[in-house]
């Protein structure tokens, strides 16, 4: 549940920023909103782009714990795990599924709750 509010902490932090340097109120709720609404997809967008250039298409095998594919696998994982998806739950919103981590199948509806997975 706690992902739900992920974007909006920039949003948050943006009007606190804003309101503690004496800028208008009406002016900052207007700088939060459009940086709640550029949030959302820039973080989607970013979680894909990181998975396919630091990660590609993950290959089975024996990778050590503390490494530099653990690294980037965890660091791809944080990011995704970041993305506001539940957004796009139970929507046909098929480019961000193929760009990140599934075959689209046509007429199908995923459930994006919580992608843990490539």
């Amino acid at each position: 549940m706690r992902d739900k509010y992920n974007t909006m902490a920039g949003a948050f932090l943006t009007y606190g920023y804003l309101a503690v340097a004496d800028w208008p109120v009406k002016t900052c709720l207007i700088i939060s909103t459009i940086v709640l609404f550029l949030i959302t997809p820039f973080t989607l967008v970013l979680s894909i782009i990181l998975k396919w250039s630091l990660l590609g298409k993950m290959k089975p095998g024996k990778y050590p714990l503390w490494g530099w594919f653990y690294f980037r696998y965890w660091l791809v994982r944080a990011v995704v795990r970041a993305a506001p998806v539940h957004y796009l739950d139970g929507t046909p919103f098929s480019i961000y599924i193929t760009g990140s981590w599934a075959p689209y199948r046509q007429g199908c509806l995923y459930r994006l709750a919580r992608p843990g997975f490539f």
